[in-house]
């Protein structure tokens, strides 16, 4: 996982993303160059009580990062 810490409490599940500007600066371009990964659990994640999730958090693309690659159409 990169950036995102879940925990069981009870019957709760909490999922905690850092959304600070140092984070949002660190993260890494899509493959697209559209967006930065801000946090993902690279697939589904077990938590616990057969629940599995899936999370992907982006943020905007910043002043000075890379072309938006376009991919070929078919």
């Amino acid at each position: 996982m990169s950036n995102v810490k879940g925990e069981m409490k009870g019957d709760l599940l909490i999922l905690t993303i850092d959304c600070s500007e140092k984070a949002k600066e660190a993260a890494p371009m899509s493959s697209t160059n559209k967006t930065r990964t801000l946090a993902s659990t690279l697939g589904f994640t077990s938590f616990g009580h057969g629940v599995k999730v899936s999370v992907n958090a982006t943020v905007e693309r910043r002043e000075g990062d890379p072309a938006i690659i376009e991919k070929p159409k078919k």
